[in-house]
């Protein structure tokens, strides 16, 4: 994970490198999405050698809202932030005793450099994406935990956001923005009732977010 992110570091830091290679627009863009949040892999995965018994938390995939707000740097490079939310359900499985869903909630924010691949005269304009994002965690299933005494955390992770995607021009101004997004982190939780402390065993995350926007310039050339 960490040579992952020292190379977004690495790009964000070249970033204004762009500039000198093209005459800087400072467009200024807002683009609202809506998505479709797709988890690749469990939270937690937990088994009892003693017992048998092994439980899996997963977060289901749900519909997501969001936007993001860039900055053009040149008229291939900009930098942008962008926030997400997603109200998904946590599934819990116990082996040989079934299963339960309670709410859930997942909220991600990051910031990264946008590249446009091909030439920027072209109506159509593919790009690709990456930087360092946030994912944090709640809803329903956390409180309940919590309710009890018992903290939970480990619920905000930090890691990197790599993805790419595609413009299409529907008017002055106007752009339908269609974008796939992979948010990279590291997921381990701890429970700790003020006696002991369980630590979850880390499990890697790919949670990836597909979406369509309308791209709206505000200012700039």
């Amino acid at each position: 994970m960490r040579p992952t992110i020292r190379s977004l570091v690495a790009v964000l830091a070249l970033a204004p490198l762009a500039t000198a290679a093209g005459q800087g627009k400072g467009r200024i863009e807002l683009t609202p999405f809506l998505g479709m949040y797709l988890p690749v892999a469990d939270l937690i995965t937990e088994s009892d050698p003693g017992s048998g018994l092994s439980v899996v938390f997963g977060q289901k995939s749900a519909f997501s809202l969001g936007a993001r707000l860039g900055y053009g740097l040149s008229d291939r490079a900009a930098l942008e932030g962008a926030f997400g939310y997603t109200s998904s359900d946590v599934s819990i499985d116990v082996a040989g005793l079934g299963g339960t869903s309670l709410g859930g909630t997942v909220i991600q924010g990051s910031a990264r450099v946008v590249y446009r691949l091909n030439a920027p005269a072209s109506p159509t304009g593919w790009h690709l994406i990456g930087g360092l994002a946030m994912t944090s965690r709640g809803g329903d299933i956390w409180s309940q935990i919590e309710s009890s005494g018992t903290k939970v955390n480990g619920r905000t992770d930090f890691g990197a956001v790599i993805g790419g995607g595609v413009r299409l021009p529907v008017g002055k101004g106007f752009a339908l923005r269609i974008d796939v997004e992979d948010y990279i982190s590291q997921a381990k939780f701890t429970l700790d009732d003020g006696v002991q402390a369980v630590a979850s065993e880390s499990q890697l995350q790919n949670d990836l977010v597909l979406s369509v926007g309308l791209a709206i310039q505000l200012g700039g050339r």
